[in-house]
Order: C-alpha cells, then sequence, then structure tokens
C-alpha cells in the first residue's frame, strides 16, 4: 500500500473529483461522512462535543462532521479558527449549512488563562490537516497548549493539529485517537509521534483507484495480500538443494545463544542447509541445540581472533550471515575487514558484524550488492551519525543505501525497509514484546534463510520482517508482551508460514 505525502494527497483529491464527476465538496461529505459511522459506534448520543475547527479543508471535515452529529442528537459546540477571515471554499459552503448560534468564531488574541474551554465529553480536533508546513504559534498554539491540558478525550480528524514530517514542536495536539482518512499518513510510523497519535483508526473513502495507482511514492505499508504474492509455495519434487545453502558466522564464549536462535529462524523459516561457524568452546551447546545444522569450529573463544576463515570456501554457500554474538575484538576487526573482501555474494550484516562495519572509513565500506543490514537505532547512528527525528533518519539511511547498493532494515515498532532505490516499506507486525535479547537474532536467520532459498534482496526484506513480527504477534496472544522471549518468536514462525501456505497451495492428489 502506498503512503503520501501531503502534496500528492491533494493530487489524489483533485484527480477523484474529475474521475468520479462529483464537486469537492461532495468528497468532504463522503470522507466526513465515514468519521461520523466511526464516531457514533463509540460514543453515546448523550455525549457533549465540541468541534475545533480551522479556516481550511479540514475544518470544513469537521463543520460536515459537527452537522451530522447533531443531526443524530448530539450536543455539539463548534468553535471556529479564522482570525483572518478568510476560509477555504468548501469550508465556507460547509459553514453555512450549520446553525450560526451553534459556531463561535475565535478571531481575536487572547494569552493566558483569559479562555475558558468548554465543558465537554470529547473534543474532535480539525484545526489543520496533514498540508501544515510550518509549526503552529502565537495564539492558536496557546489554544493547543489549553487543549492538550484539558484531560478531555480528542479525537482528531485524518492527523493530529501541528504534526508535521519534520521540524516539530511541541505545539501539536495530543489525541486519543486519531481517525485517518483512507490510509495511515507517513507522520504515524515515526517513534517520537506516537503520543500524539493515540490509537489510530482508519476511515475508507472511495478515492480514485487510477489516481493512486499513477501517482508515486517512495513509501509503502506492507499488506498481507502483497506479502502472499511474494511468497513461494514448493512444488512436489523439489529437494534441499534447491532452498539454499546458508553459511551464519556467529556466536563466541558466553554467546553461543546468538548462534543458535539465529539458526532456529533460519531453519523454520525452510533454508535447504545450514552451517554455523562458531568457536569450539561453543560446539556441544550447538550441535545439541542445532542437530540440523552443521558446525564449522573456527577458533577457541572467538572466530575472529585468528585467520582461519580464510580456509573457508565461501562461494559453495548462496547466503552468510555475519554478526550475532561475535564479539569485539581488535584482532577481530581486522579478520572481519579480510571476510569482506573476500565475499561476493549478498549477505546479512546484524549486531556485532554492524559495529565492526561502523568502524571501517567509508571508502572501505564496501559490501556484495544486494546485501542486508539489519542494525537497531544505536547500531545505525554508529554508521549514518546522530539525527535528530525518524525522518531525518530514514533520509541519510536512503542515502546510505545508494552508496552501498544495499538495503538496510531500521529495528523498530513499523520496522522499514529501505532499498537502494529510496523507496521505504514500512512493516505492520510485531509488538513491544519483541524488544528482548535475541529478537534480532531470530529476525538474521530468517533474512539469511531466505535469501538462501532465491528471494531476492527486497522479497527477502520485506518478508522476512513481516514473518519476524507477525510471528512475535502470535507469541504476544500466548504469553503476553512482558513474558515474551526469542524462542517463543520462532515457535510460531511454523504458525504463520503455515497459514500462508494453505492459501496459496492447492495440489491435486492421484486417487
Amino acid at each position: 500500500m502506498k503512503i503520501f505525502e501531503a502534496d500528492k494527497i491533494r493530487e489524489i483529491d483533485r484527480k477523484t473529483v474529475e474521475d468520479r464527476k462529483i464537486s469537492s465538496t461532495e468528497l468532504m461529505e463522503e470522507a466526513a461522512f465515514s468519521i461520523f459511522k466511526i464516531i457514533i459506534k463509540s460514543w453515546p448520543v448523550n455525549t457533549r462535543i465540541s468541534v475545533w475547527a480551522g479556516s481550511g479543508n479540514n475544518g470544513g471535515d469537521g463543520l460536515v462532521i459537527a452537522r451530522l452529529l447533531i443531526s443524530k442528537g448530539y450536543k455539539v459546540e463548534i468553535y471556529l479558527w479564522n482570525p483572518n477571515n478568510k476560509l477555504s471554499e468548501d469550508c465556507r459552503i460547509n459553514l453555512s449549512r450549520l446553525d450560526k448560534s451553534l459556531v463561535h468564531e475565535i478571531s481575536r488574541e487572547f494569552s493566558g488563562n483569559e479562555f475558558n474551554l468548554p465543558k465537554s465529553d470529547l473534543y474532535i480536533d480539525s484545526l489543520f490537516g496533514s498540508g501544515l508546513n510550518r509549526p503552529i504559534e502565537g495564539t492558536l498554539g496557546q489554544l493547543i497548549k489549553h487543549i492538550n491540558k484539558s484531560n478531555i478525550d480528542v479525537v482528531s480528524i485524518d492527523i493530529p493539529s501541528g504534526l508535521m514530517l519534520k521540524d516539530n514542536t511541541d505545539i501539536i495536539v495530543k489525541a486519543k485517537y486519531t481517525i485517518s482518512i483512507d490510509r495511515p499518513k507517513l507522520q504515524f510510523f515515526f517513534p517520537e509521534n506516537h503520543k500524539y497519535i493515540g490509537n489510530l483508526l482508519i476511515s475508507p473513502l472511495k478515492l480514485s483507484q487510477l489516481a493512486i495507482d499513477n501517482t508515486k511514492s517512495n513509501y509503502h505499508l506492507t499488506t498481507v495480500s502483497e506479502i502472499k504474492k511474494i511468497f513461494k509455495p514448493r512444488s512436489l519434487f523439489d529437494h534441499k538443494g534447491k532452498f539454499g545453502h546458508l553459511l551464519i558466522i556467529a556466536g563466541s564464549r558466553g554467546m553461543s545463544g546468538a548462534s543458535i536462535l539465529s539458526a532456529k529462524g533460519a531453519l523454520r523459516s525452510g533454508v535447504g542447509l545450514l552451517s554455523i561457524a562458531s568457536p569450539s568452546c561453543n560446539r556441544l551447546i550447538v550441535q545439541t541445540a542445532s542437530p540440523e545444522a552443521m558446525l564449522i569450529e573456527l577458533g577457541e573463544n572467538n572466530i575472529f581472533d585468528i585467520n582461519k576463515e580464510n580456509s573457508l570456501n565461501f562461494n559453495k554457500y548462496r547466503t552468510l550471515v555475519i554478526g550475532p554474538g561475535l564479539g569485539q575484538t581488535s584482532q577481530g576487526f581486522l579478520s572481519f575487514k579480510k571476510l569482506l573482501q573476500q565475499i561476493k555474494q549478498s549477505i546479512i550484516l546484524d549486531a556485532d558484524g554492524i559495529n565492526y562495519f561502523s568502524q571501517l572509513s567509508e571508502k572501505e565500506q564496501v559490501l556484495p550488492e544486494g546485501s542486508i543490514i539489519t542494525p537497531h537505532l544505536k547500531e545505525l547512528e554508529r554508521i549514518i551519525g546522530k539525527v535528530s527525528n525518524h525522518y531525518e533518519r530514514i533520509q541519510k539511511t536512503i542515502d546510505l543505501c545508494k552508496r552501498l547498493n544495499s538495503y538496510v532494515v531500521i529495528k523498530g515498532k513499523y520496522s522499514v525497509i529501505v532499498a537502494p532505490d529510496g523507496n521505504c516499506y514500512f512493516n505492520p507486525t510485531g509488538n513491544p514484546g519483541m524488544a528482548t535479547g535475541g529478537s534480532g537474532d531470530v529476525l538474521s536467520g530468517i533474512l539469511g534463510s531466505l535469501l538462501s532459498q532465491g528471494y531476492s534482496s527486497l522479497e527477502s526484506a520485506i518478508f522476512g520482517v513481516y514473518l519476524h513480527g507477525k510471528a512475535g504477534d502470535l507469541a504476544k496472544e500466548k504469553y503476553g508482551e512482558t513474558a515474551l522471549i526469542a524462542s517463543d518468536i520462532v515457535d510460531n514462525l511454523s504458525v504463520v508460514l503455515a497459514d500462508i501456505e494453505n492459501n496459496k497451495v492447492c495440489r491435486n492428489l492421484i486417487s
């Protein structure tokens, strides 16, 4: 699903009006009616409602919603912010359809505690939409501060007023619920904005599909239907050789679990053959925990403390996972540099592999084309530098991906897969319970497995992150967020994959 920035949303609205041969006022009526239906399902008719409307089209939405609520028997007051006495055409039309005695125009300056907010059960915020391009300040800023301090539940229409892509201040409406028209807005996927958005609801609207298809966007939200298109079902005569041989280079003394969790993630997501390169101190536990994998012993306590990696034939493996639990040593850094120079196929770079990589000069930071890096936020900052917000983080990561011709998975809620062509894919699955040791190791194994099976780098990243998050969501249903551990994610991978298989595979049996 495409996620659009404000200018693209306006263009789609305009083309919808043309394609459907309706007026913009009629489209506004449809959008508001869709939101109205959500509101009346959640709040009873005795709810006292104050609508805070702006002078633009977002304010127009609020005025239509107010009229519809009044017609349903709700007690509604409207406060129209119009200091310049200038309304958009659709806002003006919908103002004319209201009983003027219910509308209080706010067109003068006020300060401090001079303005007393109305006593209501619910505020509806339709002051500004997604097209806002500068921070709110002055009188309106004071009003928003009062609203935020009121302890009254706020429903924001389409987007909390004041929330922009970047350069945000603290003058933003803190909504308990945000009802977004047609699809989420890009700002909703940024971690620093969650406190303003609250619970997100989507209000459907019949926009022109042709306009959506023809409008370019670099931002996407992964959907179930897209995952099912990516999935490659197996045929009756497939064999293990078809599904690739993966090498996981992981583990050190005291960190054998990282290699095991990565291995289990790879095995449960369908890799044909798996080898684990790990120090000999971990031999017993690794072979006991992962009997399906072959073990390659390198070093006593740390793989990279010796140079035996040069004796490995890396060309026999379709893909490599490098990093989980490797540890950090000066000799290891030198060995890691040599290792990168030998590898030609796409790799998964995770954990200590990323930490080693961040120590290389920009000139030395070279990866095989189509590799996938899986950093958490601090690991990513070691490569791209400090950032002030998530939008800046994504833009800098796009530059990194272009430079490396590789992919980056920025891990977190709404993990985002950043591609070298500048496209970004937000993942909808996953939960805070997955913020636990070993979760990232499982993900690296899944990604390595999919890449080994012949999925493209982009398919592997999108599909793998989705699988990982969905398995975590199933684990949450069983154990809750607090008790969830990385092994629970592994245990639920088979359930997720079986569900996808059952929707894709239809084989005829000879009877």
